[in-house]
């Protein structure tokens, strides 16, 4: 059993399915199950390790859903998603990040919706539950499979854009993991979203929480990131840093940036149109697509919420 020497029997597996609410087809699917990317386990290491199997199956049964989606769709895009070395760029993940923008064909200034961008580019972004706060998204590479990052949709929008920045950092410089992944995917993120040629000039001779609130809407990033931005640009010392961060906590803007600088989370669309597609196109019923997929109807919507417009992809 889970050792792998011993067949079920079909009894135990019908047991067996009936607790995991998933039905007994599932189980005799030849889908290749991978591993967690091994640089999310040291970036993760408060979450217990009876979370990261939970999170290692649901990632493996969602790509399993995609796989069957994608046998069924044309989807015309190049997949660019260079792998990376910082190294020969100076050491620079500023320098990655720019490449990457230029790439993209970004224009300057703010990335308009990142997660299009991502999409555009040929990766594929999939909400997620993954039963834990602790995790807001996890990046995947998988042989002749587009990048897929998967994400936590209960995140705030702000922090959703640099978190999608930072797992595409992750995707483009990291293969192996090591001690400075995680400041260098950071890095890029920042520069990716905020570059500093671009952002630099709109702080002004003098950094405040107001003039930096201000350019919340405009970036789509946290204040807090945009008091990063100013103190690695240049723009202002650690001193002041640490000032207008101290305002921040005064003013509760760790706990909650205030409501009136929100803006609308940002939504993908190829997995979306991926399931119009099979319901409108492909004739599917959402029973018929459960099925497909291996398991029960309720949790066929809970966990895709299928839309019903039109999709914006063609069948084979």
């Amino acid at each position: 059993l889970e050792g792998g020497l011993r067949e079920p029997t079909p009894e135990l597996l019908e047991r067996i399915a009936e607790v995991l609410r998933y039905r007994v087809a599932f189980f005799s699917q030849f889908d290749d199950v991978r591993g967690m990317p091994e640089r999310y386990h040291r970036k993760r290491q408060s979450v217990t390790s009876t979370a990261l199997r939970q999170i290692h199956a649901e990632l493996n049964i969602r790509r399993f859903h995609l796989a069957r989606l994608l046998k069924a769709a044309q989807i015309d895009r190049e997949v660019l998603f260079p792998e990376l070395d910082v190294e020969d760029y100076n050491g620079s993940p500023e320098e990655v990040a720019r490449a990457v923008r230029s790439l993209w064909q970004l224009p300057s200034g703010p990335v308009r919706n990142m997660m299009r961008s991502i999409e555009a580019a040929g990766g594929i972004v999939v909400p997620c539950d993954f039963g834990v706060a602790e995790v807001d998204a996890i990046a995947q590479r998988v042989f002749d499979f587009p990048p897929i990052i998967y994400y936590n949709p209960s995140i705030p929008s702000d922090r959703l854009r640099f978190t999608l920045a930072h797992e595409l950092g992750h995707l483009i410089m990291h293969r192996l993991p090591h001690p400075k992944m995680e400041p260098e995917a950071d890095r890029f993120a920042a520069e990716f979203l905020m570059p500093e040629r671009d952002i630099r000039p709109q702080f002004g001779a003098r950094v405040t929480i107001e003039i930096v609130a201000a350019m919340k809407p405009v970036w789509k990033v946290a204040v807090g990131a945009l008091i990063r931005r100013a103190r690695d640009v240049g723009k202002i010392d650690d001193a002041t840093y640490t000032r207008l961060y101290k305002e921040l906590s005064r003013r509760g803007y760790l706990r909650r940036e205030p409501a009136e600088l929100d803006f609308p989370p940002e939504k993908p669309t190829i997995l979306p149109d991926l399931i119009v597609l099979h319901l409108n196109d492909l004739g599917y019923s959402e029973e018929e697509l459960s099925t497909l997929f291996g398991i029960y109807r309720d949790e066929f919507l809970a966990k895709y919420n299928p839309p019903r417009a039109r999709p914006n992809l063609i069948a084979l």
